[in-house]
Protein backbone atom coordinates (compact mmCIF):
# COMPACT_ATOMS: atom_id res chain seq x y z
CA UNK A 1 0.00 0.00 0.00
CA UNK A 2 2.59 2.19 0.67
CA UNK A 3 3.55 2.26 -3.35
CA UNK A 4 0.21 3.54 -4.09
CA UNK A 5 0.73 6.08 -1.56
CA UNK A 6 4.44 7.37 -2.72
CA UNK A 7 2.76 7.39 -6.69
CA UNK A 8 0.48 9.98 -4.97
CA UNK A 9 3.15 12.38 -3.79
CA UNK A 10 6.09 14.31 -5.69
CA UNK A 11 9.30 16.16 -4.88
CA UNK A 12 10.58 16.86 -1.73
CA UNK A 13 6.87 15.09 -0.13
CA UNK A 14 7.78 12.11 -1.54
CA UNK A 15 11.23 11.79 -0.80
CA UNK A 16 10.81 13.10 2.92
CA UNK A 17 7.72 10.25 2.90
CA UNK A 18 10.65 7.43 1.48
CA UNK A 19 13.33 8.33 3.96
CA UNK A 20 10.50 7.80 6.91
CA UNK A 21 9.93 4.48 5.17
CA UNK A 22 13.34 3.33 4.30
CA UNK A 23 13.52 0.27 6.94
CA UNK A 24 10.55 -0.81 5.52
CA UNK A 25 11.08 -0.55 2.00
CA UNK A 26 14.94 -1.95 2.47
CA UNK A 27 13.39 -5.28 4.49
CA UNK A 28 10.61 -5.04 1.80
CA UNK A 29 13.09 -5.10 -1.23
CA UNK A 30 14.85 -8.36 0.56
CA UNK A 31 11.49 -10.00 0.72
CA UNK A 32 10.73 -9.68 -2.91
CA UNK A 33 13.62 -10.57 -4.44
CA UNK A 34 13.57 -13.90 -2.26
CA UNK A 35 9.97 -14.55 -3.43
CA UNK A 36 10.95 -13.55 -7.00
CA UNK A 37 13.99 -16.27 -6.85
CA UNK A 38 11.33 -18.90 -4.98
CA UNK A 39 8.87 -18.12 -7.37
CA UNK A 40 11.08 -19.15 -10.66
CA UNK A 41 11.97 -22.25 -9.09
CA UNK A 42 8.18 -23.29 -7.68
CA UNK A 43 6.99 -22.76 -11.23
CA UNK A 44 9.22 -24.27 -12.89
CA UNK A 45 7.97 -27.53 -10.84
CA UNK A 46 4.46 -26.70 -11.40
CA UNK A 47 4.71 -26.13 -15.13
CA UNK A 48 6.43 -29.51 -14.55
CA UNK A 49 3.64 -31.30 -12.50
CA UNK A 50 1.03 -29.71 -15.12
CA UNK A 51 2.57 -31.59 -18.01
CA UNK A 52 2.69 -35.14 -16.42
CA UNK A 53 -0.85 -34.46 -15.09
CA UNK A 54 -2.00 -34.44 -18.49
CA UNK A 55 -1.47 -38.16 -19.30
CA UNK A 56 -2.89 -39.11 -15.83
CA UNK A 57 -6.62 -40.09 -16.84
CA UNK A 58 -7.70 -43.10 -15.43
CA UNK A 59 -4.55 -43.74 -13.24
CA UNK A 60 -6.77 -43.70 -9.54
CA UNK A 61 -3.14 -43.42 -7.96
CA UNK A 62 -3.36 -39.86 -8.67
CA UNK A 63 -6.89 -38.84 -7.46
CA UNK A 64 -5.06 -37.74 -4.56
CA UNK A 65 -2.42 -35.73 -6.29
CA UNK A 66 -5.46 -33.59 -8.47
CA UNK A 67 -7.27 -33.06 -5.30
CA UNK A 68 -4.14 -31.46 -3.79
CA UNK A 69 -3.39 -28.99 -7.03
CA UNK A 70 -6.88 -27.84 -6.69
CA UNK A 71 -6.23 -26.88 -2.47
CA UNK A 72 -2.79 -25.28 -4.14
CA UNK A 73 -4.67 -22.76 -6.37
CA UNK A 74 -7.20 -22.69 -4.03
CA UNK A 75 -5.40 -21.38 -1.65
CA UNK A 76 -2.30 -19.94 -2.55
CA UNK A 77 0.17 -21.84 -1.71
CA UNK A 78 2.69 -21.47 -4.84
CA UNK A 79 5.17 -19.39 -2.44
CA UNK A 80 4.46 -21.61 0.97
CA UNK A 81 7.55 -21.81 3.06
CA UNK A 82 7.05 -25.59 2.36
CA UNK A 83 7.63 -26.87 -1.30
CA UNK A 84 4.21 -28.73 -1.58
CA UNK A 85 4.65 -28.98 -5.33
CA UNK A 86 7.85 -31.01 -5.65
CA UNK A 87 6.63 -34.15 -3.58
CA UNK A 88 3.38 -33.81 -5.49
CA UNK A 89 5.62 -33.87 -8.89
CA UNK A 90 7.78 -36.85 -7.31
CA UNK A 91 4.56 -39.01 -6.50
CA UNK A 92 2.86 -38.25 -10.09
CA UNK A 93 5.83 -39.57 -12.04
CA UNK A 94 5.66 -42.72 -9.75
CA UNK A 95 2.59 -43.36 -10.36
CA UNK A 96 2.81 -42.74 -14.30
CA UNK A 97 5.93 -44.68 -14.10
CA UNK A 98 4.20 -47.48 -12.83
CA UNK A 99 0.88 -47.17 -14.74
CA UNK A 100 2.84 -46.96 -18.35
CA UNK A 101 4.98 -50.22 -17.50
CA UNK A 102 2.10 -52.06 -16.53
CA UNK A 103 0.05 -50.91 -19.53
CA UNK A 104 3.19 -51.64 -22.11
CA UNK A 105 3.61 -55.20 -20.26
CA UNK A 106 0.17 -56.31 -21.06
CA UNK A 107 0.45 -55.07 -24.52
CA UNK A 108 3.73 -57.30 -25.29
CA UNK A 109 2.42 -60.28 -23.15
CA UNK A 110 -0.82 -60.16 -25.35
CA UNK A 111 1.04 -58.98 -29.03
CA UNK A 112 4.03 -62.14 -28.68
CA UNK A 113 0.53 -64.23 -28.05
CA UNK A 114 -1.12 -63.27 -30.59
CA UNK A 115 2.32 -63.04 -32.95
CA UNK A 116 2.60 -66.82 -31.74
CA UNK A 117 -0.90 -67.95 -32.91
CA UNK A 118 -0.28 -66.09 -36.02
CA UNK A 119 3.11 -68.04 -37.17
CA UNK A 120 1.68 -71.13 -36.02
CA UNK A 121 -1.31 -70.67 -38.87
CA UNK A 122 -0.60 -72.80 -42.34
CA UNK A 123 -1.37 -69.52 -44.27
CA UNK A 124 0.82 -67.77 -42.57
CA UNK A 125 3.65 -69.84 -43.51
CA UNK A 126 2.81 -70.13 -46.99
CA UNK A 127 3.14 -66.61 -48.18
CA UNK A 128 6.07 -64.70 -48.41
CA UNK A 129 8.42 -63.01 -46.16
CA UNK A 130 8.10 -59.93 -47.85
CA UNK A 131 4.75 -60.64 -47.69
CA UNK A 132 4.11 -61.19 -44.39
CA UNK A 133 5.98 -58.15 -43.21
CA UNK A 134 3.81 -55.67 -45.69
CA UNK A 135 0.90 -57.37 -43.89
CA UNK A 136 2.02 -56.75 -40.50
CA UNK A 137 2.85 -53.39 -41.20
CA UNK A 138 -0.18 -52.84 -42.41
CA UNK A 139 -1.93 -53.72 -39.62
CA UNK A 140 0.67 -52.24 -36.93
CA UNK A 141 1.78 -54.77 -35.59
CA UNK A 142 5.00 -55.66 -37.17
CA UNK A 143 6.65 -55.12 -33.41
CA UNK A 144 6.37 -53.71 -29.80
CA UNK A 145 8.16 -50.59 -29.32
CA UNK A 146 10.59 -50.73 -26.27
CA UNK A 147 9.92 -48.64 -22.90
CA UNK A 148 12.14 -46.21 -21.93
CA UNK A 149 11.02 -44.49 -18.67
CA UNK A 150 14.68 -44.52 -16.60
CA UNK A 151 14.12 -40.70 -15.94
CA UNK A 152 11.52 -37.92 -16.12
CA UNK A 153 12.39 -36.71 -19.21
CA UNK A 154 12.09 -40.41 -20.61
CA UNK A 155 8.61 -40.82 -19.05
CA UNK A 156 7.21 -37.67 -20.50
CA UNK A 157 8.65 -38.26 -24.12
CA UNK A 158 6.79 -42.24 -23.67
CA UNK A 159 3.90 -40.59 -22.69
CA UNK A 160 3.98 -37.63 -25.24
CA UNK A 161 4.24 -40.83 -27.62
CA UNK A 162 1.84 -43.09 -26.63
CA UNK A 163 -0.02 -42.38 -23.71
CA UNK A 164 -1.58 -44.73 -20.93
CA UNK A 165 -4.58 -44.58 -22.54
CA UNK A 166 -3.72 -44.82 -26.06
CA UNK A 167 -1.54 -48.45 -24.70
CA UNK A 168 -5.19 -49.62 -23.72
CA UNK A 169 -6.93 -48.88 -26.44
CA UNK A 170 -4.07 -50.56 -28.92
CA UNK A 171 -4.29 -53.43 -26.47
CA UNK A 172 -7.89 -53.66 -27.22
CA UNK A 173 -7.60 -53.65 -30.94
CA UNK A 174 -4.61 -55.71 -31.13
CA UNK A 175 -6.86 -59.34 -31.72
CA UNK A 176 -9.10 -57.80 -34.50
CA UNK A 177 -5.56 -56.84 -35.97
CA UNK A 178 -4.33 -60.05 -35.96
CA UNK A 179 -7.49 -61.78 -37.28
CA UNK A 180 -7.23 -58.99 -40.15
CA UNK A 181 -3.58 -60.46 -40.66
CA UNK A 182 -4.49 -63.93 -40.80
CA UNK A 183 -7.60 -63.21 -43.50
CA UNK A 184 -5.05 -60.82 -45.61
CA UNK A 185 -2.57 -64.09 -46.15
CA UNK A 186 -5.33 -66.37 -46.89
CA UNK A 187 -7.19 -64.31 -49.18
CA UNK A 188 -3.34 -64.22 -51.06
CA UNK A 189 -3.74 -68.28 -51.14
CA UNK A 190 -7.01 -68.06 -51.71
CA UNK A 191 -8.77 -64.95 -52.60
CA UNK A 192 -12.28 -66.02 -52.46
CA UNK A 193 -11.24 -66.90 -48.62
CA UNK A 194 -13.87 -65.56 -45.92
CA UNK A 195 -13.44 -65.64 -41.84
CA UNK A 196 -16.26 -66.69 -39.85
CA UNK A 197 -16.78 -65.96 -36.37
CA UNK A 198 -18.60 -68.56 -34.77
CA UNK A 199 -20.34 -67.06 -31.87
CA UNK A 200 -20.26 -68.47 -28.30
CA UNK A 201 -23.22 -69.66 -26.33
CA UNK A 202 -23.78 -71.25 -22.72
CA UNK A 203 -24.77 -74.55 -23.22
CA UNK A 204 -26.43 -76.55 -20.28
CA UNK A 205 -27.44 -79.86 -21.77
CA UNK A 206 -26.57 -82.72 -24.36
CA UNK A 207 -29.58 -81.68 -26.61
CA UNK A 208 -28.43 -77.64 -26.98
CA UNK A 209 -24.92 -78.53 -27.62
CA UNK A 210 -26.24 -80.65 -30.35
CA UNK A 211 -28.42 -78.06 -31.48
CA UNK A 212 -25.53 -75.41 -31.11
CA UNK A 213 -23.29 -77.85 -33.57
CA UNK A 214 -26.05 -78.32 -36.42
CA UNK A 215 -26.67 -74.39 -36.65
CA UNK A 216 -22.89 -74.20 -36.74
CA UNK A 217 -22.69 -76.72 -39.21
CA UNK A 218 -25.34 -75.65 -41.44
CA UNK A 219 -24.04 -72.11 -41.59
CA UNK A 220 -20.41 -73.33 -42.31
CA UNK A 221 -21.32 -75.96 -45.23
CA UNK A 222 -23.69 -72.67 -46.09
CA UNK A 223 -19.98 -70.19 -46.25
CA UNK A 224 -17.68 -72.91 -47.97
CA UNK A 225 -20.02 -72.90 -51.07
CA UNK A 226 -18.35 -69.84 -51.65
CA UNK A 227 -14.86 -70.49 -51.52
CA UNK A 228 -12.92 -71.56 -48.42
CA UNK A 229 -13.21 -70.64 -44.77
CA UNK A 230 -11.44 -69.88 -41.38
CA UNK A 231 -13.25 -70.06 -38.21
CA UNK A 232 -11.99 -67.31 -35.68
Amino acid sequence: TFIDELKGLSGNERLGRMLNLYDQIKGDIKTWIAKANLFEDRIRYWNRLQDFLKYGKGVKALDGVHAAVEGIIQKRMLLDPTDHILPLLKQTTQSLRSALTTVHSTYSTLHKKLMDDLLALDVWGKISKDQRQTILHEEGIAGVLALEVGNDDDLLNALESTSIVLWQEKTAALPIRFINAAQKAAKLLEPKTQHVRLTSNTLRSESEVKTWVAAKETELIEKVKSGPVIIG
